[in-house]
């Protein structure tokens, strides 16, 4: 969509609440509208900041942002998403890396993350498994 007075396309995200129950965060829900994200990078709704520093505190806030491709089924692939390639036989998970300045499928191999491979515009191998919160 285009924003009419900056000139500028709008960024794609989807917010992910997330809930203290004991000691581990939990999914609450996942939302893809309604959420305001500031020049700041503060996550705002109804011009009330949202809290997406600190786990200590619920409701805790993830912002995770399109990575501009679609699986198979043609379903968007946001950051944190657990995908399986059928072209590599592996499962991994879509992280942004800051170092790459792009969207990298990491594998985990026991405590351990693996970048992959960068994701390829033309593969259409992936197909996204679940969102990668607990």
């Amino acid at each position: 969509k285009k924003l009419k007075k900056l000139g500028c396309y709008e960024m794609d995200y989807r917010v992910v609440k997330l809930c203290r129950v004991g000691h581990q965060l939990r999914l609450k829900k996942i939302y893809y509208c309604g959420y305001y994200l500031s020049p700041e990078g503060n996550l705002k709704r109804n011009n009330k900041q949202l809290n997406t520093y600190d786990r200590r505190k619920s409701p805790y806030y993830c912002v995770d942002f399109f990575s501009g491709q679609k699986d198979k089924l043609g379903n968007k692939l946001y950051n944190n998403d657990i995908v399986y390639s059928s072209a590599l036989n592996v499962e991994g998970v879509i992280e942004f890396r800051p170092d790459k300045a792009a969207f990298v499928l990491m594998l985990k191999q026991g405590n351990m993350k693996i970048p992959y491979s960068f994701l390829d515009c033309y593969d259409v191998s992936l197909k996204k498994i679940k969102e990668n919160y607990n």
